[in-house]
């Protein structure tokens, strides 16, 4: 890179939560992100690099660094217009790729059945589809 020149890096942190307390450690939500983000550590790997950018990149030498987190729902719950449709279309494209990016992990790396992982993706489902829950996540 050239002296003066600019550069973005975008990721997310892949864990989910709610701020309002409808999505708590009990949920199967977030017992499944913790599990697929502990499995995806033990086999050494960076579930979640988003909030690691900044660090990497000032340590890499780079000046005049800002970090921006910006949340983003998962369904579509949000009051504004805009968080609603922005919600509903990361709570479709995770409910598509769930067990794409899940079973993998689960059954290969952390020992569970296909039948053990297939019970907790529905109970997941079902709650990522309540209109209760206001989960969200960083990028």
């Amino acid at each position: 890179m050239r002296p003066g020149g600019f550069v973005e890096f975008q990721d997310y942190n892949l864990l989910i939560y709610s701020e309002d307390g409808s999505m708590t450690k009990e949920h199967h939500t977030y017992k499944w992100v913790t599990l697929i983000i502990d499995l995806i550590t033990s086999v050494g790997r960076i579930a979640s690099p988003g909030p690691l950018l900044e660090g990497w990149v000032r340590d890499a030498g780079f000046v005049n660094v800002t970090h921006k987190r910006i949340k983003l729902p998962l369904g579509p719950w949000p009051k504004d217009h805009d968080l609603k449709e922005v919600g509903m279309c990361n709570l479709i494209q995770t409910l598509a790729g769930l067990e794409g990016f899940s079973i993998r992990m689960l059954c290969s790396v952390g020992g569970w059945t296909i039948e053990e992982a297939q019970v907790l993706l529905a109970q997941v489902r079902e709650e990522m589809k309540r209109p209760g829950m206001h989960q969200q996540y960083d990028l």
